[in-house]
C-alpha cells in the first residue's frame, strides 16, 4: 500500500475524532475548589486528587502532580481503598512518561495492574495496557507495543467501550506503518475510522 492511502486514512481519522480537550485550566481550577470544599480523608477526596493530578498531565506543574499524589497514595492506604491507590499508580506512570523517565513510568503501570487484579477491575487494567503499548511505541518495539494494545482491546471488547478500542486500532495502525506492514496499517486504520465515525 501506498504511503499517501496511509496519509489519507490518518486525516480522515484526524477529521472525525470526536476527543474534545477542554480548557485545562478551567478543569483545575474546577477541581482544586472541589478538594478545598472536601476536607474529610476519604475515597472522595482520594478521587479528587488523582484527577487533580491527572489534570496536570500537559506538563502544567508535574511537581504539584505529584504531590497530590502522594496524599492520595497515603489516604488511600488509610482508607483500604485499593482501587484508588491503582488510580494513584497509573496517573504516576503517565506523569513519568510526560518527563520522558519511561521505565519508571513502565514500573507504576506494572504494580498498579497487580492492584487492579486484587479487586478484578479489568477497565483499569485495560487503561495500563493501553499505556505500555505507547511505552513501547515510543521505545521503539512495535511488536511488543502491538502486544500491550492488543491486550487492552482485549478487555475494552468485554464492556464494548468502541469508542477507545477505535483509538487504539488506530495506534496499532501506527506501529504497523513504523514495521512496513501497511497491509495490516491499513486494516487497523480503517476499523479505527470507522468506529470513530459512530461517535460523531
Amino acid at each position: 500500500m501506498k504511503t499517501n492511502t496511509v496519509t489519507v486514512i490518518f486525516l480522515l481519522f484526524f477529521l472525525f475524532s470526536t476527543t474534545i480537550n477542554l480548557a485545562q485550566t478551567t478543569k483545575i481550577d474546577s477541581l482544586i475548589t472541589e478538594l478545598q470544599e472536601h476536607k474529610k480523608l476519604d475515597t472522595i477526596r482520594v478521587n479528587l486528587l488523582n484527577d487533580l493530578a491527572y489534570a496536570y498531565r500537559k506538563g502544567e506543574d508535574i511537581d504539584k502532580a505529584m504531590t497530590y499524589l502522594e496524599e492520595s497514595e497515603a489516604i488511600s492506604e488509610a482508607v483500604n481503598f485499593t482501587k484508588g491507590r491503582a488510580k494513584s499508580l497509573y496517573i504516576k506512570g503517565v506523569l513519568e512518561a510526560v518527563e520522558s523517565n519511561y521505565r519508571r513510568g513502565f514500573q507504576n503501570y506494572t504494580e498498579s495492574i497487580e492492584l487492579y487484579k486484587t479487586i478484578s477491575w479489568k477497565e483499569g487494567i485495560a487503561e495500563c495496557y493501553k499505556d505500555m503499548g505507547v511505552f513501547m511505541y515510543h521505545d521503539g518495539d512495535q511488536r511488543k507495543a502491538i502486544e500491550y494494545y492488543k491486550k487492552s482491546m482485549e478487555i475494552l471488547y468485554e464492556y464494548g467501550k468502541k469508542k477507545e478500542i477505535s483509538l487504539i486500532l488506530y495506534e496499532i495502525g501506527w506501529s504497523y506503518i513504523e514495521i512496513d506492514n501497511y497491509a495490516e496499517a491499513r486494516s487497523h486504520l480503517l476499523k479505527a475510522l470507522n468506529l470513530s465515525l459512530i461517535h460523531i
